[in-house]
């Protein structure tokens, strides 16, 4: 099926649009990011779908309890042509909050990544001029100095190698959520090092993080 008065459209619309700005500021552990949430990202992009006669439409799909699958779709309402991508990740818990987080996270990351858009930073507070017309700062990445592991054993709340591997893989599972810095990520699990207490605390704020962005 012949897609070009979607395409049309999808050039029309895109062409007005350029980058949606972060706005919110959020801080988990010793992680510091800027965001857009979904809320900004509609607004922004939707009054402009509409314009061009594009329907947007996202549902979930739940694997097992342990992943979860947006599907999004761009409709062209006159035409009925459809352009459509899924996006996945693993669920940070397999609860309710877990759910709506990772849910949440892939309907910004597939709306950005459809209709070609990126978040760019806020322009310290320079709001009157329109989010497509203004330029992003880069992210400057962040790093943090690497702690020594001492000889305090168990008392100190070093794990066993097992434990501590599936801590430092759930905190980048978050942080990815989260969209946080991988540079920042690598360095505080560096700093952090075996001890599984401290490994259990950022994970534990990084959940708190995301329960907030719901």
């Amino acid at each position: 099926m012949s897609k070009i008065e979607l395409y049309k459209a999808l050039f029309a619309a895109q062409s007005e649009l350029s980058h949606v700005k972060k706005t919110n500021t959020a801080k988990a552990d010793k992680f510091s990011y800027d965001y857009a949430d979904l809320g900004r990202v509609l607004g922004v992009v939707k009054p402009v779908l509409q314009k061009h006669k594009l329907l947007l439409i996202q549902s979930p799909c739940v694997s097992s309890g342990v992943a979860i699958t947006v599907k999004t779709q761009l409709v062209h309402v006159e035409s009925g042509e459809t352009l459509e991508g899924d996006a996945s990740c693993p669920l940070p818990r397999n609860d309710p909050q877990g759910y709506g987080s990772a849910f949440t996270y892939l309907r910004r990351y597939s709306i950005m990544s459809l209709l070609g858009l990126y978040a760019g930073d806020d322009d310290d507070g320079y709001g009157a001029t329109d989010d497509s017309k203004k330029d992003p700062k880069p992210d400057a990445a962040k790093t943090t100095p690497v702690a020594k592991k001492t000889d305090s054993g168990a008392a100190s709340g070093y794990g066993k190698t097992s434990d501590v591997d599936s801590k430092r893989r759930a905190i980048r599972e978050l942080s990815a959520l989260l969209g946080v810095d991988p540079a920042a990520v690598h360095a505080r699990i560096a700093e952090i090092g075996d001890n599984a207490i401290e490994l259990d605390k950022a994970i534990g704020k990084l959940n708190l993080e995301l329960d907030k962005l719901n």
